[in-house]
């Protein structure tokens, strides 16, 4: 019949393409690590070990391969050197780019990688508030309070753990409430900076007026009168000087520093003693603060190498209205758009470009504006900053020291305080 060989050809060729098919599909797996074959690292977030252990990949004179798709679809295979046998500081390098709770994870994969873990070179940057606050979605408790106390029993395990490590800081940031006697988070903080090497510390961010983690209701019952209150402000401000003075004795070298500040004449101290300090962020500490101007002035003076600064004051408006000077050769940003009541009457930074500012009053007294003398913003900035090229989100005109556009009025009027720009008949 004309049709039959064709058919038992046609057959043929069938069985031997799916044959091939087949095959080929098998070598791709093999190269590839049998792609569904579960393997002993497929739960690790660690891209570079997956696949690397599979029961079912060929070796070569101690070299695996891997195979992906390129662009046009078709396979591609890279040889590859197992994790295992990379030397150790290959390995510690790896294991530097990792979160800390990435660490943690696979600190309890095996001993070897427990060990490699150890080492206080990989533990420079250390943050508390990136531990989780809640717990396992197991856990099923009744109250969030639950939670809190297990986010408490992590903070004293991680700190543990980093005592035995002792590392090399770097990177430190913490948010605690020092005057909580109940967990001893001050003494925690004192004993792990002790077992540090904090020579080498470049960025420090020191929250210590509250926990943010501990639930409302938890706090309110310690404090329900209103001189409590008072009493735990400066129990917890006696605290911080202390500590801020020990604390700077440790680190030298801080070039960024984030934190409330009491602005008292011993803090004012301790801060001095960071000459390299180019970052800081002063924020307020309690609402009813005034701010002395010679305060400020030996501020600004002790850190000849300060470029970016972050001022929030919150100090009375109206009657008693004190202005403010700033001066400083090396300041190249200056924001103090997050201040109440603060107004400057003069600056000399010759090398200041970028200024943020808002109009916040923090009134004590009530005082209608035309008894209040506030200089121009503009006038101030205008003798005092000839570099200037930012004001908020605007960008300054070459003239714009003598022939102020109507965009920078427009920015001039939500911003100053002087009787041309601001038209409010109070402060």
């Amino acid at each position: 019949m004309p049709g039959g060989p064709k058919g038992k050809l046609g057959r043929k060729t069938k069985k031997r393409s799916s044959k091939k098919r087949s095959s080929s599909q098998q070598l791709v797996q093999s190269a590839g690590g049998a792609r569904h074959q579960p393997d002993r690292y497929h739960c690790t977030s660690f891209s570079l070990v997956s696949n690397l252990a599979s029961k079912h990949q060929e070796e070569d004179d101690g070299i695996s391969r891997m195979s992906w798709c390129s662009a046009d679809g078709e396979k591609d295979e890279v040889e590859s050197f197992p994790f295992v046998q990379l030397p150790v500081m290959c390995k510690l390098k790896i294991f530097s780019y990792l979160h800390n709770k990435d660490k943690g994870r696979l600190a309890r994969v095996c001993r070897e990688w427990a060990s490699l873990l150890h080492d206080p070179c990989l533990w420079d940057h250390v943050s508390f508030s990136e531990l989780p606050s809640g717990c396992l979605p197991s856990a099923i408790h009744p109250f969030a309070d639950e939670c809190y106390t297990c986010y408490k029993v992590r903070v004293s395990q991680f700190s543990d753990y980093l005592k035995s490590v002792k590392p090399v800081l770097r990177f430190l940031e913490f948010k605690f409430d020092f005057s909580d006697m109940k967990e001893h988070y001050l003494e925690m903080v004192k004993r792990l900076l002790a077992r540090c090497a904090c020579r080498d510390l470049r960025v420090a961010h020191l929250y210590w007026k509250e926990t943010p983690r501990e639930p409302l209701w938890l706090e309110s019952e310690r404090m329900t009168r209103c001189e409590e209150v008072v009493q735990r402000h400066r129990l917890r401000q006696r605290l911080f000087v202390n500590f801020f003075d020990h604390f700077t004795s440790l680190a030298p070298r801080l070039s960024t520093l984030v934190l409330p500040f009491d602005w008292s004449e011993n803090s004012i101290s301790s801060l001095a003693r960071l000459k390299n300090l180019k970052n800081l962020v002063l924020e307020k500490y309690f609402v009813f603060q005034h701010l002395r101007q010679e305060a400020l002035e030996r501020l600004l003076v002790s850190l000849p190498h300060l470029q970016r600064l972050l001022l929030e004051v919150w100090t009375p408006s109206g009657h008693g209205l004190v202005l403010y000077s700033m001066a400083s050769k090396s300041l190249q940003y200056l924001d103090v758009s997050q201040s109440r009541g603060f107004y400057l009457q003069s600056i000399n930074m010759p090398n200041m470009e970028r200024f943020r500012v808002a109009r916040h009053p923090w009134n004590g007294p009530l005082a209608l504006a035309e008894h209040v003398n506030i200089q121009c913003l503009h006038t101030v900035l205008a003798i005092g900053a000839p570099n200037l090229t930012k004001i908020n989100d605007h960008y300054l005109e070459s003239d714009w020291r003598h022939n102020p556009s109507p965009m920078l009025e427009e920015v001039l009027k939500s911003v100053c305080s002087c009787r041309r720009h601001k038209t409010a008949w109070a402060m």
